[in-house]
């Protein structure tokens, strides 16, 4: 046999193990008498850690802790903690850091251990930094706030101003640090990093919507096409190290690119969502793809996709434009909601690993009432899931058993802040 056919045959064969393997590997589980509304008590196995509730924030703030299969309120905490925009609940579980509504001129630490908590004020170019009304968004960003405050270590914080839209590039944007002194609650301010001014905008774009990467090495600029009509989203990123641009993900008529800010923690890969329009049943489909860094000039990769379509057996899409995908702690897996093209009425959560290829998926049915926003790994990332704040419930999918779960919360679950170990 001539050589060339003989590797083209081995090929051939090799792609059909790997694909069996994809098959086998994957789950897809929708019970036909799962009742979303009816609520269950307890997890088949507990979590490792607990997913913390906090009560009101105008009374006494109580904390929860939820592992799946029981509940402890630590009901003897009395600390005031004003109504913030969010809170962050540091790696260890022991502080929360909150930016502040009643005080926009601060932020709130609160120690859980001891009950304690402090004020740090925020220096005049930090307000301004925060808080200049030119610079804010002007349009809905689910993501702009969110991205302000995040903890680094058990002991160290950043608050960021990372993104924001202008018509004349990026007015004013930082990274303030905070850190722990020997007091437990003794503060100390540590770098502040001045990130570019100045930067390129998309030509001929109305405007230029700027988001950093988490290490402030890569910007992505999300704008708009005039090139087909009526406008059409694009992306590019650049490097800030050399302002180099690495990739731009240009529309066409039937095609666009718009960005879910999530990079993977090495920041070798960046999620993206596309929406494409078939011609031929005039249906627009809204799917994830993956910018690959690893190479060069970066990649856009289908991989993901081709494999949870290959598990469903079928086309499907990203269920609503409000559900954001998630990492889990390792950054081995993402999870996010999914629609067969055709059936619009039954949600699946799926759980897909980036490195195995496995693909999990477990038929939710909280459309349309619930968003994939508020959302937790379990530290041992077996069980992902999602504050459903309508039905004031937790939405928890077993990725091991392909089972899923509307645990029931109390009146007294106000603000959903995470999960420690």
């Amino acid at each position: 046999m001539n050589i060339v056919p003989r590797l083209l045959l081995v090929t051939f064969l090799f792609g059909l193990v790997m694909s069996k393997s994809i098959a086998q590997s994957s789950q897809i589980n929708c019970d036909p008498v799962f009742d979303p509304l009816v609520t269950q008590d307890v997890l088949a196995t507990s979590f490792e850690g607990s997913i913390v509730f906090s009560g009101s924030v105008n009374n006494a703030m109580r904390l929860t802790f939820l592992d799946g299969q029981t509940r402890v309120e630590r009901s003897e905490l009395r600390a005031i903690v004003p109504s913030g925009y969010y809170a962050k609940l540091s790696p260890d579980g022991r502080y929360i850091v909150s930016l502040s509504r009643n005080d926009p001129a601060s932020l709130i630490v609160w120690d859980i251990a001891t009950d304690e908590s402090t004020f740090i004020s925020l220096t005049e170019e930090e307000l301004t930094a925060l808080n200049e009304q030119d610079s804010r968004p002007q349009d809905i960003n689910l993501y702009y706030n969110e991205q302000r405050l995040e903890w680094v270590s058990p002991t160290e914080f950043v608050l960021r101003r990372l993104d924001l839209p202008s018509r004349i590039g990026p007015i004013f944007l930082f990274q303030q640090s905070f850190a722990f002194a020997e007091s437990p609650l003794g503060i100390v301010r540590g770098e502040r990093i001045d990130f570019l001014k100045g930067l390129p905008v998309i030509p001929d774009s109305p405007s230029t919507y700027n988001f950093y990467s988490s290490s402030g090495k890569h910007l992505l600029q999300f704008g708009y096409s005039q090139l087909v009509d009526p406008l059409f989203t694009l992306i590019q990123v650049i490097d800030l190290d050399t302002l180099e641009t690495l990739i731009t993900l240009m529309p066409t008529g039937d095609l666009e690119y718009s960005a879910n800010y999530l990079w993977t923690k090495d920041e070798q890969t960046l999620i993206v969502k596309e929406r494409r329009r078939d011609p031929l049943t005039d249906i627009t489909l809204t799917v994830l793809h993956q910018i690959d860094f690893r190479i060069s000039p970066p990649q856009l990769n289908t991989q993901m996709w081709d494999d949870i379509e290959a598990a469903f057996g079928g086309q499907v899409q990203v269920s609503n434009s409000l559900s954001r995908p998630t990492l889990s702690p390792s950054g081995d897996k993402i999870a996010f909601k999914v629609w067969r093209v055709g059936d619009y009425f039954t949600d699946y959560l799926v759980s897909y690993d980036l490195t195995t290829r496995q693909v999990v998926a477990v038929c939710d049915n909280q459309r349309p009432e619930s968003n994939f926003i508020q959302t937790f790994w379990s530290p041992d990332e077996r069980y992902v899931g999602y504050f459903e704040d309508t039905r004031h419930v937790l939405v928890v999918m077993d990725t091991q058993e392909a089972a899923i779960y509307s645990l029931p919360l109390t009146e007294n679950d106000q603000q959903f802040l995470g999960w420690v170990p």
